[in-house]
C-alpha cells in the first residue's frame, strides 16, 4: 500500500480495529485523520503513527451518532485534507446520520 502524501480517514480510530487500520494505513505512507470519542486515546494513536512512519495526522475528536458531530467532522476535513483524500474507512458509528459527502 503506497499512500505517500494522501490521506486516509479513520473513523473509531482510538482502539480496536480502527487503530489497527491507522496504524496500517500508517505504515503505507497515508496520512491520517483520525476520529473517535476518546480524545486521549486517539492521541496516542496519532502520536505513534506520526513517531513510528513520519505521517501526518489529524485528530478530531467526535461523536458520530450525533449529527452536529458529524457536520463538524465533515468541515474540517473539508479544510483539512482537501482534495488528496484517498481512502475512507469506517469503524464506529451506532447509526448513520448521513452519507458522508465533501464538496470540493
Amino acid at each position: 500500500m503506497s499512500g505517500e502524501g494522501k490521506w486516509a480517514i479513520i473513523t473509531g480510530a482510538s482502539s480496536g480495529i480502527g487503530k489497527a487500520l491507522a496504524l496500517e494505513f500508517a505504515s503505507g505512507g497515508f496520512n491520517v485523520v483520525l476520529t473517535g470519542r476518546n480524545e486521549q486515546a486517539l492521541a496516542q494513536v496519532a502520536a505513534d503513527c506520526s513517531d513510528k512512519f513520519r505521517v501526518a495526522t489529524e485528530v478530531l475528536p467526535a461523536e458520530l451518532s450525533r449529527s452536529d458531530s458529524t457536520d463538524r467532522l465533515i468541515a474540517t476535513i473539508a479544510m483539512t485534507a482537501d482534495s488528496s483524500i484517498s481512502a475512507y474507512s469506517q469503524n464506529a458509528v451506532r447509526r448513520c446520520v448521513q452519507p458522508l459527502r465533501i464538496k470540493r
